[in-house]
């Protein structure tokens, strides 16, 4: 089972999406699944986050310097496409960033099954 997991940071000071992505990599990749992140960042930094992926060996593709209110990237589109071609899953974390959007539109583009994991963003503001 190979699954992509799409997301708009990877800075822990993010808060709840950040951890809650990091104990589900770890244990997808322990049950034997090919496990794969794809995250926008607003500058080129490296988070504790992306040194954990790393160290696991969980392949993580970067949109850094991604900009503007919904993070967007010009090669956002690109990067989306080659990665949920090879996968079986698309699993996108939260909802206001342009990567999630344009994950769900790629995955439907694909034919690729696609969860969305709303991180309590569904809640009145």
């Amino acid at each position: 089972m190979r699954v992509v997991h799409i997301t708009s940071g990877l800075d822990a000071a993010q808060g709840g999406p950040v951890a809650a992505l990091m104990g589900l990599v770890a244990a997808q990749a322990s049950r034997g699944m090919e496990v794969r992140v794809v995250a926008t960042t607003p500058a080129n930094n490296e988070s504790v986050a992306l040194s954990k992926l790393q160290s696991r060996s969980v392949h993580t593709s970067l949109l850094s310097n991604a900009k503007g209110r919904g993070l967007g990237h010009p090669d956002m589109a690109k990067m989306l496409m080659q990665e949920i071609r090879q996968c079986d899953v698309v699993h996108i974390h939260a909802l206001w960033e342009a990567i999630q959007h344009q994950a769900a539109m790629v995955a439907v583009h694909l034919r690729k099954p696609y969860i969305f994991r709303p991180c309590g963003m569904l809640d009145p503001w």
